[in-house]
């Protein structure tokens, strides 16, 4: 997938979601497949504000787990915001 106009960078983190998608046999990109991208990009701050948070193991967990799921993940409904 070429984009014009993209950075190369950004056509980098676009190629790795291609290809993370590829390889659990989805035919469509998603978010998922894009946020795991860039946190496997070794120079993304994105990545790096993650990772010192100590928190990169437990994202990309919730990602993997849901990433399956049709219609992507939600919240249980105790978690759920309510309209007042």
């Amino acid at each position: 997938m070429t984009v014009k106009r993209l950075t190369t960078r950004a056509q980098k983190v676009l190629d790795m979601a291609r290809s993370i998608a590829e390889s659990r046999g989805h035919e469509v990109v998603g978010v998922e497949h894009i946020q795991l991208a860039i946190l496997d990009e070794d120079n993304s701050m994105p990545a790096h504000a993650i990772r010192s948070a100590s928190a990169g193991a437990a994202i990309r967990a919730f990602l993997e787990e849901n990433m399956n799921v049709p219609g992507g993940y939600s919240l249980p409904d105790e978690e759920r915001p309510t309209a007042h």
